[in-house]
């Protein structure tokens, strides 16, 4: 139990260190005051709908949590999308989301009859899919404008390529030798072939959660004054999101940043002002985690009342 507990400790202090070198490293090659004088863009009406777009973003993703679990009738939706934005607080001090999951598991495993670990495993399955099968077609889209330079040779192809491929050998692997993977890729089989309504349901949630994520951040980008196109913040904005699963820093903090700044000056925009983009749009987040945790926790607080 003590060399567990050193293990862990020694991670969260090599995700520290991570985060903390890799914000050095951008403090070192971008200028300051030009980050100080592009803060000075943001107007408080882009912030206002950024941040309303992330909060629709959080509540279309809790909404496809009781798709997966099949609470969907009045007595237990109400329940499921508060525990579900309430599960955010924890997302926010542990990394790849795992905090979230640990609470949404005990919470109802308690309150339902359900499998919660398979239902865990699917939300991340169908998140990963629409993650990377949107990721490569705005990637296919973007690549015919012969503007950009991101894609001179085709590495952003090839690390969606590889992370897809691997995701799925990993999921293959575990399906075959744990039980648990086995009973959610066969439950996963199910609903493609049993219940398509579901199915379509929790693939439109999927990806109009990343769309409106995406969105909040192109907004953003107008008020920087960056002439990105729409497509153009899609694909970094699902980039980023598929490294910042990689558990290599806390929180994702520096890592998110640096990504941003390389993806966007490699089409060709100002190094001070991705960075600020990327800053910004992870800040506005957090609040929005934090805020909509917040009021999940009280609805929950209500009910138990």
């Amino acid at each position: 139990m003590e060399s567990v507990l050193r293990l862990k400790n020694f991670l969260l202090l090599l995700q520290i260190s991570v985060s903390i070198f890799s914000l050095i490293f951008i403090i070192s090659i971008l200028n300051v005051d030009l980050i100080l004088n592009a803060m000075k863009l943001l107007d408080i009406w882009s912030i206002a709908l950024s941040i309303l777009l992330c909060f629709i973003s959080l509540y279309l993703i809790a909404k496809r949590w009781t798709f997966i679990t099949g609470q969907t009738n009045i007595k237990n939706y109400p329940l499921a999308i508060s525990a579900y934005l309430y599960s955010n607080i924890f997302n926010l001090i542990t990394p790849a989301n795992v905090g979230g999951d640990v609470y949404k598991f005990f919470y109802f495993k308690e309150k339902n009859s359900f499998d919660i670990l398979k239902k865990l495993i699917l939300e991340r399955i169908y998140g990963l899919f629409a993650l990377t099968s949107l990721g490569l077609t705005s990637f296919l889209y973007t690549r015919n404008n012969e503007s950009v330079n991101l894609f001179e040779d085709s590495q952003n192809f090839f690390l969606f390529f590889f992370i897809f491929t691997i995701v799925g050998l990993i999921i293959y692997l575990l399906s075959k030798y744990i039980k648990i993977f086995g009973d959610a890729m066969k439950e996963l089989k199910s609903v493609i072939i049993n219940d398509y309504k579901s199915l379509f349901y929790i693939l439109f949630y999927s990806y109009f959660n990343l769309v409106s994520w995406s969105l909040a951040i192109f907004i953003l980008s107008l008020s920087f004054g960056i002439d990105a196109t729409f497509n153009e913040i899609l694909f970094v904005c699902l980039a980023v999101e598929l490294i910042r699963i990689i558990p290599i820093s806390f929180q994702g903090i520096g890592v998110r940043e640096v990504s941003f700044l390389f993806l966007m000056t490699g089409y060709g925009y100002d190094a001070e002002l991705s960075f600020c983009l990327g800053l910004v749009g992870y800040a506005i987040l957090t609040i929005c985690l934090l805020f909509s945790g917040i009021f999940g926790l009280f609805m929950i607080s209500k009910d138990d009342g």
